[in-house]
């Protein structure tokens, strides 16, 4: 069960930054480019950081493996909601930021 969990972590980074540079490449896409490559892969990385940490931290704190589980499942869920929030907030400043014209 813990295998296709982090298969799905990589496969969204991976799969973010690929295509974040398919969209860079090709010229009519450019202006989408953040909005693919960093909520996905902010999310995967969150979610892979936090979903390990809180599974060590409550097995630590709490001596409990049914605990650990616990959270690991919230780390996945609390760890991808925040790390794509994240990323939707940097596309939106870097496409605020490159698309504001410059007083003449």
């Amino acid at each position: 069960m813990l295998f296709p969990m982090m298969g799905l972590l990589f496969f969204l980074v991976t799969a973010g930054l690929a295509t974040g540079v398919v969209f860079l490449i090709v010229r009519p896409l450019r202006r989408w480019a953040p909005f693919v490559a960093f909520p996905p892969v902010l999310a995967g990385l969150f979610a892979f950081a936090f979903s390990w940490g809180l599974a060590l931290l409550t097995e630590q704190m709490l001596q409990s493996q049914a605990f650990a589980g616990a959270g690991f499942f919230g780390g996945y869920i609390l760890g991808g909601l925040l790390g794509g929030c994240l990323g939707l907030f940097i596309a939106v400043k870097i496409r605020r930021r490159t698309t504001t014209k410059l007083p003449v």
